[in-house]
């Protein structure tokens, strides 16, 4: 947004003249501001600046002066330090126009909607027939009634954009309006002549040539799209999106040689900077295969000895090939004879990631803590470093880091994934997504943030844009087997039967282990959407017999059986299957699962505890044992096998989970908690997890600093729609003063756990809170009613007080 290049012209134009009746420090602060302005004009930014910041430090209220350094950080691409000056110039201007405008234009570009709306609100009280606010105040509109799915005011919209073009035709922001309009309207021909009409005007506007690129792939006009290509990396040759923009098109149009023999034209092992040859054979990993890069970098380290970073990457792909020892190894005697350099710090950083891949975090702490203490700055160092933070809770700290680093690397879709992380981390999942969305984009379309944004869509049954963004990615990564079957469950939950069929033939094309499974799963899946479960039977029964037998099949017709109340053909099958391979584990699995389906628990007690004592065991097999033997009512071999067990699998996920929900039966909260906490250690990211400890924690104990800690962990809950995770943050919520957020969490979840006597305890304290007296002892009525008299628990206790005292007061 070229226009801000006009501020130092702008402000030496109508610097003022100091007052005479100024003080020295005003005086002193004017003389510095004038300086800068020289400086500026002499084209001396840096020593403006530090005139600038001087005039800061005798007179934090220059308003000239703030405006001018603002304007000129963010001419050098200094995002974050021009939006905070920008900020603190609001803050003592709020009627500051022009700050106002460049503030809402910031934050539409970083997605921060919230903020943006804030700008643009005042920016409309202060000038509403300013042009500029018109149009920010059109952007959001335009938004707002994409997110409402309001397409008649969005052709309203469409139209009002188009006139106000006609007035500013160089204005980069409604013609982005236009375009994506065109899209949405899939007039890819309109939406390429909108961009062309764009380009006349801005022809440094990158997202540009992106958006002509989507239109000619969505016209299918390849060439066109190759010589596009081709000439932005002509154009830009120091930007690596475009050149692996230029891959990804070979790739999919299926030409690994044209690719390859591009990449070797632009880049060579003996390159002053080896950025774009290690980024070659990076290529070369992800499309021959690790043994075909380690042997091009074997050559390149031969051709071209002592280049570390080279070195470095051998490690790498030597340790990824899994010779971990040797691997680690390589990279730990590259870090030991490197000289201190950026490089050095790179090679520490690569280290510490194998480190942390082997279980040796400490190992990888440290490292990382000595890179950052020799270069702050170093990208990789601060996304482990805001990992370990995300994954203490310390959110903030981690954003705060995060940003930093994206103020550096402002197209690292890795920083914008961390920093949803840590937002859905604080329940603010709209600047989640949002940051998602920005990472699809970057990186354009790659499969993993591709991947992940979708998964967050069909998570809020967003299935259409969910498909957008998997189509998008599959142009690209046509053959990736975890997009396809995505797309595969998206058309499955739209019930568009044909769109999945086709899923499922692409996937039969390909040559890649497992594909055959996958697709059969998609085909049993329409079957049963269709409500033609006898022809999904009959096929996952000829899956489960043909060529040796499909495990996985056997398991889902055992399964299709038992749901049809068909128990006796399930058994016919697992005998059949058992005859044939007695000693098969998966089947005996299979076999004591079905015993346990038909109520055959001694039977499957004693199957789980033969199939315990065999090497093949895992952590499931102990848990199912515990499980059965619960079910016998046998909690004391129930307790001893769980011990067993733990002593096997003393990290066991499931098994200590096991072990809290019965320590909590026993009324060993304490004990429930610690074991928690050790799951919380091993695994941050669970909700489930995370949402028992932070139960417990607040319905047990009373200290400041257990329901601080509470509320750190059960954030990411805040606009759940789970009952029992609404429960935890609505009580939450009430035990940090914030009753009508409490009342608003906690009615969904006691409508939901209606027989739940501890949650409807929790509505009525938060009703009473609120002065809601009668709700209050309505709901204290149906806890206690819930648990009859003999209830000992301290909360039954404050129900019947609290009860008592609103009867009597109604009395």
């Amino acid at each position: 947004m070229r226009f801000f290049g006009t501020a130092r012209l702008m402000f030496g134009v109508l610097g003022v003249v100091a007052l005479a009746a100024c003080d020295t420090a005003e005086e002193r602060a004017e003389g510095h501001y004038q300086k800068g302005i020289e400086l500026l004009e002499a084209g001396d930014v840096d020593r403006a600046l530090v005139e600038l910041r001087n005039v800061f430090q005798l007179n934090g209220l220059h308003r000239d002066a703030r405006a001018l350094y603002a304007a000129t950080v963010l001419d050098q691409g200094r995002i974050s330090e021009a939006f905070g000056q920008y900020l603190r110039l609001v803050e003592q201007y709020p009627d500051d126009l022009q700050a106002r405008i460049v503030l809402a234009n910031l934050s539409i570009d970083g997605r921060q909607w919230e903020e943006a709306t804030r700008h643009v609100n005042r920016a409309r009280q202060i000038a509403a027939d300013d042009f500029e606010v018109q149009v920010l105040d059109l952007v959001m509109r335009y938004r707002e009634a994409g997110l409402n799915g309001d397409d008649d005011t969005r052709r309203t919209l469409l139209t009002e954009a188009e006139a106000k073009l006609a007035q500013a035709p160089e204005k980069l922001t409604l013609h982005n309006i236009l375009i994506d309009g065109a899209i949405w309207q899939q007039d890819f021909d309109l939406a390429l002549r909108r961009v062309d009409a764009a380009l006349e005007y801005n022809k440094e506007a990158e997202q540009l040539y992106m958006f002509r690129l989507a239109a000619l792939e969505q016209l299918g006009r390849t060439v066109e799209i190759e010589e596009q290509l081709l000439e932005l990396v002509a154009q830009y040759p120091d930007v690596d999106r475009y050149r692996r923009l230029v891959l990804q098109f070979y790739r999919q149009q299926n030409e690994p040689e044209k690719a390859e023999s591009f990449i070797r034209s632009v880049v060579s092992p003996s390159d002053e900077d080896p950025t774009e040859y290690v980024a070659f054979v990076r290529y070369l990993r992800d499309t021959r295969g690790i043994e075909a890069a380690l042997s091009e970098l074997e050559l390149a380290n031969e051709t071209v000895p002592d280049r570390p970073v080279l070195q470095a990457l051998e490690a790498s792909l030597i340790f990824d090939l899994g010779r971990r020892d040797e691997g680690i190894s390589k990279m730990q005697a590259i870090v030991d004879a490197a000289n201190e350099s950026s490089d050095t710090n790179r090679f520490k950083v690569a280290l510490a990631q194998m480190l942390l891949a082997t279980g040796n975090e400490v190992g990888a702490r440290q490292l990382v803590e000595e890179t950052l203490v020799e270069d702050p700055t170093n990208v990789d160092a601060i996304k482990m470093q805001a990992s370990w933070l995300i994954d203490r809770d310390e959110t903030e700290r981690a954003i705060s880091l995060l940003r930093t680093a994206l103020d550096q690397t402002p197209d690292d879709p890795q920083l914008m994934t961390l920093i949803a992380n840590a937002h859905m981390r604080n329940g603010d999942r709209e600047l989640a997504r949002d940051l998602l969305s920005l990472a699809v984009e970057t990186s354009s379309y790659a499969p993993e943030e591709s991947l992940r944004y979708a998964r967050l869509l069909v998570s809020t049954e967003e299935f259409l844009t969910a498909e957008d963004v998997l189509v998008n990615a599959l142009r690209r990564a046509p053959s990736n087997t975890q997009l396809l079957l995505a797309l595969a469950e998206v058309y499955l939950q739209l019930e568009d039967w044909a769109r999945a069929e086709h899923v499922e033939t692409t996937l039969r094309g390909l040559d890649q282990p497992g594909v055959r499974e996958a697709a059969d799963s998609i085909r049993v899946a329409i079957l049963n959407g269709q409500q033609r479960q006898g022809e999904a039977l009959d096929l996952l029964s000829n899956l489960a017999t043909q060529d040796g037998g499909n495990f996985t099949a056997l398991t889902a017709t055992v399964q299709s059986l038992l749901n049809a109340g068909e128990a006796e053909r399930a058994r016919a099958m697992v005998d059949e299957a058992l005859a044939q391979d007695p000693d098969s584990f998966q089947v005996l699995v299979l076999d004591a699962a079905l015993k346990n389906s038909v109520g055959d628990f001694e039977g499957a007690a004693k199957s789980y505890r033969a199939l315990s004592a065999r090497q093949e065991a895992g952590e499931r097999i102990w848990l199912e044992l515990v499980r059965t033997l619960n079910r016998l009512q046998r909690p004391g071999e129930a307790r001893a096998a769980l011990a067993e067990g733990l002593e096997r699998f003393p990290q066991g996920a499931n098994l200590l989970w096991a072990q809290a929900s019965t320590l909590e039966q026993a009324g060993d909260i304490d004990g429930a908690i610690e074991i928690y906490e050790r799951l919380y250690e091993q695994s941050s990211g669970s909700i489930v997890v995370s949402n028992n400890l932070a139960s417990l924690l607040s319905t047990h104990r009373t200290d400041e600093a257990s329901i601080e800690r509470a509320y750190r962990i059960a954030r990411r809950l805040r606009g759940t729609e789970n009952p029992a995770f609404q429960d935890t943050y609505g009580w939450l919520a009430y035990l940090r003063g914030d009753y009508a957020e409490a009342v608003e969490y906690l009615e969904p979840a006691a409508a939901a756990l209606s027989s739940d006597a501890l949650v409807q305890y929790h509505l009525a304290m938060a009703y009473l809170a609120a002065e809601r007296t009668e709700d209050a002892a309505e709901q204290f009525r149906k806890s206690l009613a819930l648990v009859g008299p003999d209830e000992t628990r301290p909360q039954f206790a404050t129900a019947r007080e609290e009860l008592n005292k609103l009867e009597t007061v109604n009395q």
